[in-house]
């Protein structure tokens, strides 16, 4: 007879789960979802970021090497300044340096041309397109001679990274549509009309040479992508980074250069670290321990041992919100940057209202007279002896111009730049 099978039975066979246990499953599921949703959340805006910066160079550069571009780096040296005027920035490791352009003669600095201290500059400004037209550049600098200008300021670098005019030692490639001039006729007209040629140049805010060389650039979290100051979508560009010795060096020999082809002063625009968003993401490489104050006061001094070596003059431009903010793209105090200065006394550029350090302005356009006045008061005995006023006025209004020129001579301030884009000294 067959072996009979034992069916075994365990005690929770027939035992149903409880409500309690029910509970506590679902409770757990809940919680692992969660935390792999914030996880997940937490990892979009890096990863969106770095695509971001990805898609930017790939729009820009879409081919998988960047086109014959030479290693700007590979541009003759500017004169080294003296010893104390740069702190010990930190080694940068070596690249591959393209093959440098045949070296080409650069016109002799003009003679006895130099700015006199003390010299009180009286300037307007001319845009690109007057430079491009020998017959309409002198039919302005004889309205700018009627008005009694002694001096006139001209555009060498947007903030964009364009080289405006031809350039033989920038050969960083100009944006689609915009035509180059040539800087050392405009500046003999200038000069043959009794006026001395001021040359602007934003320096740092430069996303065309960043992206031409990724040595020079600001870097996303210490990666070899860009950073961006805003997404690719709102049209974040990259831009140089201050501690670079090379991006110096590039921007030391454009200043050189102008000068040589005769521009008497160089004003640098834009010297500052980059604002915009994810600031945290942006990296600068070995810092060592110099400071960002450090490094854009060194800079500034690089400019000028190569430019005086020229005969030229360097003057930074510094915005007066900037004095009353102190902001961290500038180090802090921006006056301390340097000892010649080209203030921004623009009440265009506080905006519709305006409130940092203690000065506080509403509508500064209804009275532009009365807002300037009122940043000398408040900037009086942090300023230096001599400055320059830089005056921007968007709306090209002469009622404007007349009233910011009365008040800059009632406070002493006898040397000023105008700035409208279709200029009207009368």
């Amino acid at each position: 007879m067959p072996k009979a099978v034992k069916v075994k039975r365990y005690k929770n066979i027939y035992k149903r789960r409880t409500p309690l246990s029910i509970l506590l499953r679902v409770v757990c599921i809940v919680v692992v979802v969660g935390l792999l949703g914030f996880i997940g959340w937490s990892a979009y805006e890096p990863v969106r970021a770095y695509l971001d910066s990805i898609a930017f160079e790939w729009k820009n550069n879409p081919t998988p090497s960047l086109p014959e571009i030479p290693d700007i780096s590979a541009s003759p040296e500017p004169e080294a300044p003296a010893p104390e005027s740069l702190p010990e920035l930190p080694p940068e490791p070596a690249v591959s340096a393209s093959e440098p352009a045949p070296a080409e003669s650069e016109p002799a600095a003009p003679e006895g041309s130099e700015i006199p201290s003390g010299t009180q500059l009286r300037g307007a400004y001319l845009p690109v397109s007057d430079l491009l037209d020998p017959n309409l550049l002198a039919a302005r600098l004889s309205d700018f001679q009627e008005a009694g200008y002694t001096a006139v300021l001209i555009d060498l670098k947007d903030a964009n990274g364009s080289l405006l005019y031809r350039s033989k030692r920038g050969r960083i490639p100009l944006e689609e549509g915009v035509t180059p001039y040539d800087l050392s006729a405009a500046c003999e007209q200038i000069r043959a009309a009794g006026m001395l040629p001021i040359g602007r140049m934003h320096t740092f805010r430069d996303y065309t040479a960043a992206l031409s060389d990724n040595n020079m650039a600001v870097q996303y979290l210490d990666t070899r992508e860009h950073w961006l100051d805003n997404s690719r979508e709102k049209g974040g560009k990259p831009w140089l980074n201050p501690y670079s010795e090379q991006a110096r060096a590039y921007l030391v020999g454009l200043a050189e250069e102008a000068v040589s082809m005769g521009v008497e002063q160089i004003l640098l625009d834009s010297v500052m670290f980059p604002v915009g968003v994810r600031l945290d993401a942006a990296t600068y490489g070995e810092t060592g321990d110099v400071s960002r104050s450090e490094v854009l006061s060194a800079f500034v001094r690089q400019v000028s041992s190569a430019v005086s070596a020229k005969g030229g003059t360097v003057s930074l431009i510094v915005r007066a919100a900037d004095v009353f903010s102190n902001p961290d793209s500038l180090g802090g105090d921006p006056l301390v940057l340097s000892d010649q200065i080209t203030l921004n006394l623009s009440p265009a550029v506080l905006g519709e209202n305006f409130s940092a350090g203690g000065f506080t302005v509403e509508h500064p356009m209804q009275d532009p007279g009365d807002t300037v006045q009122r940043m000398l008061d408040a900037l009086s005995g942090r300023l230096p002896g001599q400055f320059t006023a830089l005056i921007q006025d968007p709306n090209n209004s002469t009622a404007m111009v007349q009233a910011v020129q009365e008040v800059l001579k009632e406070n002493g301030v006898e040397s000023y730049l105008i700035v409208q884009e279709s200029p009207n000294p009368n």
